[in-house]
């Protein structure tokens, strides 16, 4: 809402926008949550409402869900909406849909109230067709039903039915969110 009131009112200096990967990766512990909010409550008072945040996937245990939590409890915190991204995620294995990775990661925060959503794939339509990310994106609402989807599509005109990329065409369940940019 307060979003929608600052772009609604002119006179609003502040508006408000995402950025991609604003904080490194890793073994988030206790010692680093006083840093880790005060980049996120620096970012928003630049305006940044929404972040797209890479999550370490290793090395596996509580530690590594405990600073997941910690990432998301700071973001909340700061009232910034994370499109989650866990790497290495094994990518190449998501046709057949071997989603461990991702169904352990969120299993552990696909609830927490600072997940905006989770990003699948990173321009999926250099690699998979239409049909392939729509399975996957119905294998995806398996795990998390009411968590959006997003992909970072990339430049969609180089896609959509281009004849360097047959059958991969922009098209309906592929993402809730699909974050696309032009060259």
């Amino acid at each position: 809402e307060a979003a929608a009131d600052a772009i609604a009112d002119s006179t609003t200096a502040v508006r408000f926008y995402g950025i991609v990967y604003p904080y490194p990766p890793g073994l988030w512990t206790e010692a680093d949550r006083a840093a880790i909010g005060e980049q996120l409550e620096t970012l928003h008072t630049m305006g940044v409402d929404t972040i797209l945040q890479v999550f370490a996937s290793r090395p596996a245990g509580p530690e590594l869900e405990n600073g997941w939590l910690i990432f998301l409890d700071e973001a909340e915190r700061a009232g910034v909406q994370v499109i989650a991204r866990v790497y290495p995620a094994d990518e190449r294995a998501w046709y057949g849909f071997r989603l461990k990775t991702i169904r352990r990661f969120l299993n552990v925060t696909g609830q927490h109230p600072a997940m905006l959503a989770y990003q699948g794939l990173h321009e999926p339509l250099e690699d998979y067709t239409s049909r392939q990310l729509q399975r996957f994106y119905r294998a995806m609402k398996r795990i998390a039903p009411d968590l959006p989807v997003a992909h970072m599509v990339g430049d969609i005109v180089a896609f959509d039915r281009n004849l360097r990329f047959p059958n991969r065409e922009f098209a309906p369940d592929i993402c809730d969110i699909c974050i696309v940019f032009h060259y």
